[in-house]
C-alpha cells in the first residue's frame, strides 16, 4: 500500500506557491496477472478450471463471458487457492469462455490484473439406446448419435478387469462397434464414453 496526497502549485519569481494538499489517499500496486489458466476438467454440471498461485495476490475474481460481456462468478479470498469448480445447468456439451482475475486490496481500493482467456466445454451427453448383438465369440454393439459429443471411446473387458478391445472413433456418427475372438461362455463389460475435445 502506497500513500500519497495531491497540491496544486503557482510559480512565481522562480519559487513554487503550493495550495492546499487533498487529504492523504491510499493506493495498491496491482498484482501479477494470473498464469497458467487451463481447463481441468467437466461434467454434465460443472466445469472446473485451474491456474498458478500469484504471491502477491490477496485473491481472484472468476469471470466469464456473456452476451453482455464478462460476468463475475465467484469471488475466492486467499492467493493459494489455483482451481475452481463452476456448477451449473447448461447444455451437454456446450463452450464456455473464462478468465482469472488477481487481485490486491489495501481495505479501501482494490487493483486488478487480468489472465487470457480459456475456452472450457460441459460434459457431453451420455449415450443412450444401446443393443447388443452375439455371437458364440463376439459382441457387437450399436447406440444412438450423441450429438454434443465429437466422438466415442469404447472398451471390452474381462470379467478380471483386462482390456481387451478398444476403440476412439474421432466422429459422432460412427456408432458401433465390434469384438471378436472371444471366449464362448465368457462374461464381458464394456463401456461407451463420448467425449468432448
Amino acid at each position: 500500500t502506497y500513500l500519497f496526497r495531491i497540491a496544486p502549485y503557482k510559480t512565481l519569481n522562480g519559487n513554487r506557491l503550493y495550495g492546499k494538499y487533498t487529504s492523504v489517499l491510499k493506493a495498491v500496486r496491482k498484482p501479477d496477472a494470473p498464469t497458467g489458466v487451463k481447463f481441468v476438467g467437466a461434467s454434465a454440471s460443472f466445469i472446473i478450471i485451474g491456474w498458478d498461485v500469484v504471491d502477491n495476490a490477496d485473491g481472484y475474481l472468476i469471470q466469464e463471458k456473456q452476451e453482455s460481456g464478462w460476468t463475475q462468478i465467484a469471488k475466492l479470498v486467499g492467493k493459494g487457492i489455483k482451481t475452481y469448480r463452476h456448477t451449473f445447468d447448461y447444455s451437454p456439451g456446450s463452450e464456455h469462455i473464462y478468465r482469472v482475475v488477481s487481485y490486491k486490496s489495501n481495505g479501501v481500493s482494490y487493483s486488478y490484473s487480468y489472465s487470457s482467456a480459456i475456452k472450457a466445454y460441459c460434459a457431453p451427453a451420455p449415450v443412450t439406446d444401446v443393443t447388443i448383438t452375439s455371437t458364440e465369440t463376439s459382441l457387437s454393439f450399436k447406440w444412438d448419435v450423441v450429438s454434443s459429443a465429437d466422438g466415442y471411446y469404447v472398451q471390452v473387458q474381462d470379467a478380471d478387469g483386462t482390456i481387451l478391445k478398444s476403440a476412439l472413433y474421432k466422429s459422432n456418427t460412427t456408432t458401433s462397434f465390434s469384438a471378436s475372438g472371444l471366449a464362448s461362455g465368457s462374461r464381458y463389460t464394456f463401456s461407451i464414453t463420448p467425449y468432448k475435445t
